[in-house]
């Protein structure tokens, strides 16, 4: 096996040790030394970062200078980390420096895939309603470049090149949206979503409260118990009729004024419909002495009125 003829006076440090090697040199490729090249993923792309490993045989290296093919150099030891930002093939030559300042070359070509575009898209209505103008925004993503085209279809009808597409779908129906996407090393991604159309069903408005009857001051405990069959509650009012409101999903209220009062509950969905729920409400004058918290007081006189006509009668029988 020939040795590397070491020529200049390029200087390079490996643990502590300087070797001093060629710039330009009359070298042999390595052979019956049992050196290899490995690199993991076995497939890579331009996403991954590759793991390379020497297998460095019969020989004991002790300075590894690596050259991976894309004007990138290293100097490191038998494992290293690179990633391409290129889909091509690279030679990967690795150069090594024993101590008695033998020098071998490992050489290993690898080819770098594209890493694909990832297609995807959303929608503005998540439960659009016929004659809904929908939005379809290309949320795409490319990892190592950019898309340089977008194809839309619904239900496999018209081709649409936007990267926003505005569509108005007439009738209650499952509709298939696909969006096929290619990035500019040629590689593409499809995805296809189901969008429903239906006619939204406005919400059950309905709610529960401890009394509906109530001194002035005395507070009311309102519950909103309303629901949605084809979504979800989002947002609520109560008017309690007094010029107060509220949009809690529970809440108390108490009136300053006695009087008949109207308390209602409007809710809306998550397609903007709504409906409303009332109950009605009076209010006494004065407080209320009985409520819970309060003690039952009966007059002074209650008491004393008895009293003062037995003792009045003993002093009659006494005087006879």
């Amino acid at each position: 096996m020939d040795k590397f003829i070491i020529m200049n006076n390029t200087m390079i440090k490996k643990t502590g040790i300087q070797i001093t090697i060629l710039a330009m040199m009359l070298f042999a490729i390595a052979g019956g030394t049992g050196m290899s090249i490995t690199y993991d993923p076995v497939s890579p792309t331009t996403a991954d970062g590759v793991h390379f490993t020497i297998d460095t045989g019969n020989t004991h290296p002790i300075a590894h200078i690596w050259d991976f093919g894309d004007g990138e150099h290293s100097i490191g030891g038998n494992n290293t980390y690179h990633r391409y930002r290129e889909n091509t093939v690279y030679r990967v030559t690795v150069t090594l420096i024993d101590n008695k300042s033998q020098v071998w070359q490992i050489n290993r070509t690898i080819f770098i895939e594209n890493d694909c575009p990832v297609a995807d898209f959303t929608w503005n209505i998540p439960r659009p309603n016929p004659m809904d103008n929908i939005i379809f925004t290309d949320k795409s993503t490319d990892s190592d470049g950019h898309i340089m085209w977008r194809g839309w279809r619904i239900d496999n009808g018209t081709l649409y090149e936007e990267k926003t597409l505005s569509h108005v779908f007439i009738e209650n129906g499952e509709y298939m949206v696909n969006l096929t996407i290619m990035d500019d090393d040629g590689g593409t991604s499809t995805i296809e979503k189901t969008v429903k159309v239906m006619d939204n069903k406005p919400p059950y408005a309905v709610f529960t409260m401890n009394r509906d009857t109530a001194h002035r001051g005395e507070a009311i405990h309102f519950a909103d118990t309303s629901h949605d069959t084809d979504g979800t509650v989002t947002e609520r009012r109560w008017d309690f009729g007094d010029g107060e409101s509220s949009n809690g999903k529970e809440v108390s209220h108490s009136y300053r004024k006695d009087g008949e009062y109207k308390a209602i509950l409007t809710v809306w969905d998550d397609d903007n419909g709504s409906s409303s729920f009332s109950k009605d409400i009076t209010v006494l004058d004065g407080e209320n002495n009985n409520a819970p918290g309060f003690p039952s007081i009966m007059p002074v006189s209650a008491f004393l009125l008895p009293l003062l006509i037995k003792n009045r009668r003993d002093k009659e029988k006494k005087g006879r």
